[in-house]
């Protein structure tokens, strides 16, 4: 049995109910999981008495309407609506007035509300209620060399701006929780800042909310941080105790459900076309190319830039998959910033950082040497390789890429020999190549120019024989010292890096050897030039380098044209099937508590699937449901 009720008071059923489905949904923009109704219906008799006194009160006049089921139990609710007058159509002859039910519940102020634009700093609510304000939480900012405090900053935790916006939509009335983004969750640091934080001079400007973040909507924040991290969300027990809940998608996996359809007369199974992507981008809109600053911005895969991938495979699809951030992620742009730069002030900002005191809400950033070069870097979590590496699993097969027709940019260059007699720098050893891929080295200038940006490893070797070493007249240690360097120059022949590769002190008539292994960064352009620097004080020296074994050698680069993620596409959940089933009320209303099972399946026992929830649409009327799973190939 059901009861309608309009302002708490209960009135006779209104026409057309009946026809009334309410609808648990996925929604796949969000991989929220939703439940909503759309109805239309016709009161007659002392509900039509009571709007029509609504009426004669403004038509900015509205009423709350609850539907219960009883069924002989404590009345369950089941559907919650608001009648706005301005929406009512009166039929006075007969009595009736045909109402537009907007659905009031929980999804429906999440829904309606997500795209408002405000600041996690106020303590009203959209209708004016009193909320908390999103705590702040001060962050350490190092300077790339991780050691030299460069500023303390203002900024707000992932996790106390999704609470903030969830008070906020809802006058205070949803709870909200995040294993994923609170204190102790994977993601516990991750926060949002302005640009203004990192460039002011003034304490007052970037250690406090004053000037704010600049305004944002809970649709803009889900949006952007899902580019980076796959989430989702639902909301617990919506009619008890409703929780908003917001975890990384593999919540989604939830548990088996005690709830198995069986016997099913027949099944539709099909592709969801619109999640078969043919091309999947990451990386970020707002980067800085200049070459005073750290990262190499050109580099591909493992920075931050706008690239594409392709998936793997012969299919009639065009479907795109944009994980490009709106929201300034790079590297370079926080370096510049921090240096002073106002050109990002009003922008906003993601930013991984490390918690270091959850009780005082205090962090520091995180710098990372991800890139192995001796050189650190802030937001590696946000980066286009860590991007794809947690979306593996989003994608129906493996991803590739097409950087360049050529992009081996190994090579070995030798020496023909060299005697040496005196103390100074010597950079023309390797005049000679074993072999050099892509031509890259030039013999005539000793020179290796990068062909792209990359992480280039090289391997850098030098044989000396000291064959004589006179001891200096007036006493004092003989030894004679040699070091090794790769110098990096720009294209306009600025010396960028000087790398030490090792150091040798030679004290006797003997062989040395010399050599060391490094990655280093280069922008496209640059070049690198391999030297020894023999030095000694007073007396002569003299001696051979060696043909055998003396080397300058780029070892590796990160490829151009490669599998750059391996996807199993059994482990893709792109099959639906689709079909109708009989229900009970309380069947239902379990599904909707824990909407994250997972649900057995088949039409005969021999053919048993396991599918989870994408849309269900439920008739209390006829407790009949039309169910859609999606299940994995691996599942078939």
């Amino acid at each position: 049995m059901l009861v309608f009720e309009i302002d708490n008071v209960p009135y006779d059923a209104p026409e057309n109910w009946e026809t009334v489905d309410t609808v648990l949904k996925r929604d796949r923009t969000f991989d929220g999981i939703l439940a909503t109704y759309d109805a239309t219906v016709t009161f007659y008799g002392a509900a039509y008495d009571y709007l029509v006194s609504l009426k004669a009160q403004g038509f900015c006049s509205s009423a709350l309407l609850e539907v219960y089921r009883t069924d002989g139990y404590t009345p369950t609710i089941i559907a919650q609506g608001r009648i706005f007058i301005a929406d009512c159509e009166f039929r006075e002859a007969v009595k009736g007035v045909v109402c537009k039910i907007k659905d009031d519940t929980f999804f429906a102020k999440i829904n309606s509300n997500k795209g408002i634009k405000t600041i996690p700093s106020g303590n009203l609510s959209k209708n004016g209620s009193t909320i908390t304000p999103a705590q702040a939480y001060d962050v350490l900012m190092y300077d790339l060399s991780d050691t030299s405090l460069s500023r303390t900053i203002y900024s707000v935790r992932v996790y106390e701006a999704f609470r903030w916006y969830v008070d906020f939509m809802t006058n205070g009335t949803l709870a909200f929780q995040s294993d994923s983004f609170n204190y102790g969750g994977e993601y516990e640091g991750l926060c949002i800042t302005v640009g203004s934080k990192f460039s002011s001079a003034i304490f007052a400007n970037y250690n406090t909310s004053t000037p704010p973040l600049t305004a944002f909507s809970f649709e803009d924040l889900y949006k952007e941080v899902k580019k980076k991290i796959p989430i989702c969300f639902v909301i617990e027990d919506p009619f008890t105790n409703p929780v908003f809940r917001i975890e990384t998608i593999e919540y989604l996996e939830g548990n088996p459900s005690a709830l198995t359809f069986t016997d099913i007369d027949a099944i539709t199974t099909k592709f969801d076309v619109q999640r078969l992507y043919s091309e999947i981008k990451v990386g970020s809109k707002t980067l800085n190319t200049g070459v005073w600053l750290d990262f190499p911005e050109n580099i591909n895969f493992v920075g931050f830039k706008e690239e594409n991938f392709f998936t793997v495979g012969e299919c009639s699809i065009n479907n795109t998959l944009d994980l490009v951030s709106d929201w300034v992620i790079s590297s370079n742009v926080i370096q510049d910033a921090l240096q002073g730069s106002q050109e990002y002030d009003s922008d906003l900002f993601l930013l991984d950082t490390q918690v270091t005191d959850a009780a005082n809400h205090d962090g520091r950033s995180i710098n990372t040497d991800y890139l192995d070069t001796g050189f650190f870097y802030y937001n590696e979590l946000l980066s286009n390789f860590q991007t794809l590496n947690r979306n593996n699993g989003g994608f129906p097969s493996s991803l590739a890429r097409n950087f360049n027709a050529d992009t081996d940019a190994t090579f070995q260059a030798v020496t023909t020999g060299l005697s040496v007699s005196a103390t100074g720098n010597i950079a023309t050893i390797f005049d000679a190549e074993t072999f050099d891929n892509g031509n890259n080295y030039n013999i005539a200038t000793y020179r290796f120019t990068a062909p792209f940006t990359n992480v280039f490893k090289f391997d850098l070797q030098v044989i000396f024989d000291l064959q004589t070493i006179v001891a200096p007249p007036s006493g004092g240690v003989n030894v004679v010292n040699a070091v090794l360097k790769i110098r990096i120059y720009d294209s306009g022949n600025v010396l960028r890096q000087d790398i030490t590769m090792d150091t040798t002190s030679m004290f006797a008539v003997n062989v040395y050897t010399y050599q060391g292994v490094r990655s280093i960064v280069m922008n496209q352009n640059d070049y690198a030039i391999a030297s020894v620097t023999f030095s000694k004080a007073g007396a002569s020296f003299s001696g051979d380098i060696l043909v055998p074994n003396t080397y300058f050698s780029c070892v590796s680069t990160g490829d151009g044209s490669s599998l750059i993620e391996i996807v199993d596409s059994d482990n893709y959940d792109v099959t639906t099937h689709e079909f109708n089933y009989p229900l009970t009320a309380e069947q239902f209303e379990t599904i909707i508590d824990s909407p994250v099972d997972s649900f057995e399946f088949y039409s005969n026992a021999n053919n048993k699937r396991i599918g989870r929830l994408d849309d269900i649409k439920f008739n209390y009327n006829t407790n009949l449901a039309t169910i859609k799973l999606t299940s994995k190939n691996s599942n078939q």
